[in-house]
C-alpha cells in the first residue's frame, strides 16, 4: 500500500490523512483548507444585496418608463431578467466550490 502525501507539503500525510476534493492533505494543511472564510460570506451577502438591489432597478423601470412591450421584445426582456440574476448566483457558488 502506497503511502498518501500532503498534496501542500508532500510530507507523507500518515494512516489518518484526510482527502477533500480528490486531494490528500496532513493535519495541518487539513486544518488551513477547511478554516472559516470571512470574506467568502461578505461576498455573498453582496451578493444578495447586489441582487436586492437589480430587483429595486428593474421595478423602479418599469414604474418609470411603463412599457408596454409585446412579442419577441417581451420574451428578450424576459430572458434577460431571468438570466441575470441566474449568472450572478452561479458564479458565486463557482467561487465557493472552488474554495472546496
Amino acid at each position: 500500500m502506497s503511502e498518501h502525501a500532503c498534496c501542500v507539503c508532500h510530507q507523507p500525510a500518515g494512516p489518518t490523512c484526510k482527502r477533500l476534493g480528490g486531494r490528500t492533505y496532513c493535519e495541518h494543511h487539513f486544518g488551513k483548507v477547511t478554516h472559516e472564510r470571512p470574506g467568502a460570506w461578505r461576498a455573498g451577502l453582496w451578493l444578495i444585496a447586489g441582487q436586492l438591489g437589480f430587483v429595486l432597478l428593474v421595478i423602479g423601470a418599469v414604474e418609470l418608463l411603463q412599457p408596454a412591450l409585446e412579442g419577441w421584445a417581451l420574451v428578450l426582456v424576459g430572458v434577460v431578467l431571468a438570466v441575470i440574476p441566474a449568472v450572478l448566483w452561479l458564479v458565486f457558488f463557482y467561487g465557493l466550490d472552488r474554495l472546496e
